[in-house]
């Protein structure tokens, strides 16, 4: 493996986590996240500036506003004083999981959301969709088999953390119709 394969922490070592992604990668349709997806990025964003409303500005998410279905208590980020705006905004399909605190809640990008920025604490899955449909991605990772692989790959003692790269190798199930049936019901 690469940077981060080697953990001595129990979590890591959770033998449900473990012989799911065994048993997931044994299969002829098993694969890797990394494998059906265009990328994982997170934000580069540190320094932010908030102005009163869409006017002037993006909504701004974080990890808290992930589980609402509506986003409450939203900050608009301002479109005039920050810098590469452009890669801060998510788009339709994409999936997005928190990654630090409450790790592993999940929300699917649709048109609601689409050109919102979201903070560091929130990861973007983008799916290659030559390989896999959007709302595959999505349902897998709120799945059980997905939050399991999620939660062993949690890392700190007091915050736990998620970072880019531990999201490759998570193991997921391909279909023959590369998750469309589920994408259409997503």
């Amino acid at each position: 493996g690469g940077f981060g394969a080697a953990r001595l922490d129990v979590t890591y070592h959770d033998p449900a986590a473990v012989a799911l992604a065994k048993s997931i990668l044994n299969r002829k349709d098993g694969t890797t996240l990394g494998k059906v997806l265009k990328g994982v990025r997170n934000s580069t964003l540190r320094k932010r500036n908030y102005v009163d409303g869409p006017a002037n500005g993006v909504p701004m998410l974080g990890g808290k506003q992930i589980g609402q279905w509506r986003p409450s208590e939203v900050k608009y980020l301002s479109k005039a004083l920050t810098r590469n705006l452009v890669n801060e905004v998510v788009e339709a399909g994409w999936t997005l999981v928190s990654c630090g605190g409450t790790l592993g809640r999940t929300l699917f990008v649709h048109r609601n959301l689409e050109g919102a920025a979201v903070s560091q604490h929130v990861m973007r899955l983008i799916p290659n969709t030559a390989k896999v449909w959007p709302g595959f991605v999505f349902a897998y990772l709120t799945s059980y088999w997905g939050q399991i692989q999620l939660m062993q790959r949690g890392y700190g003692s007091v915050i736990p953390e998620l970072r880019d790269f531990q999201f490759n190798s998570i193991a997921i199930v391909t279909p023959a119709d590369k998750g469309k049936r589920i994408h259409d019901l997503v």
